[in-house]
């Protein structure tokens, strides 16, 4: 598998459809069609990218129109036309949260509290609940929101299956399931999940940045290796961990 490449993601950033161009995205038209949520996320996602190639001031305008846009929309609680009640609500709500940790080095328990109590609505009872893809991509949202028990009851409710054993975890649903497990102290040492997650991120940050999935890699970081309130790592420094993977071959966690 190729390696993801800065010099080449700056070479479309700079392009014709990079960031100045996402940037002068209009508000009134995407608000006209339902768009300023999409929009956003897409925003959200290039800020990123944008951290990733030391280009800060593009993410950093990226993230605070990312910010505004989103609030503007659970103001008018913008029906998009790919809407769907609850889960739409729930994407608004974790990724206000990830841009208020990326904009002010903070949790934001009251949004990812939000997120949950809508993504519960949307999987509870419905076909997406049982579809294993779906929830597998979710889970990690449950994960950096703290909602343990949530996340391990949404993967029951999936039919998704437990690692026999920690070095056959494969994906992110059975890492969330560790993760939740130790941290809701029911199983699990915390050498044997700090171990577990440096390999299964080794398997999957290189392929999430190469596919373009940054902001779904800045999430992990941020569940990872940043901790509110005790010294350490910024949002910017967590994300730049991504590279450890490539670099060195391993990652450091604490506190798993």
């Amino acid at each position: 598998m190729k390696s993801f490449d800065p010099a080449n993601a700056r070479g479309i950033l700079d392009g014709d459809v990079g960031y100045r161009w996402t940037l002068n995205r209009d508000f009134v038209d995407a608000k006209t069609v339902g768009g300023l949520s999409g929009s956003a996320h897409a925003f959200l996602n290039m800020a990123v990218e944008c951290f990733l190639v030391g280009y800060d001031d593009p993410a950093t305008q990226l993230l605070k129109r990312a910010f505004d846009w989103l609030t503007m929309a659970i103001k008018d609680q913008e029906k998009p036309r790919a809407y769907g009640a609850n889960g739409t609500e729930a994407q608004r709500y974790r990724d206000l949260a990830m841009c208020s940790w990326l904009l002010h080095n903070v949790h934001d328990v009251e949004n990812l509290k939000r997120f949950v109590e809508y993504e519960d609505r949307f999987l509870i009872g419905s076909k997406i609940g049982r579809d294993k893809t779906n929830v597998s991509l979710t889970l990690v949202g449950y994960v950096d929101a703290g909602a343990y028990e949530n996340a391990l009851e949404r993967f029951a409710d999936a039919g998704l299956s437990a690692p026999e054993s920690l070095s056959s975890v494969r994906n992110e649903a059975q890492m969330c399931y560790v993760i939740s497990r130790h941290r809701l102290g029911q199983e699990y040492s915390e050498a044997e999940v700090e171990s577990t997650t440096k390999k299964f991120l080794k398997r999957s940050v290189n392929g999430w940045l190469t596919d373009g999935h940054f902001l779904r890699a800045s999430e992990w970081m941020k569940i990872v290796h940043w901790r509110e309130g005790k010294a350490g790592f910024s949002p910017k420094e967590a994300v730049l961990k991504c590279y450890e993977t490539q670099e060195r071959g391993h990652y450091v966690t604490t506190d798993c």
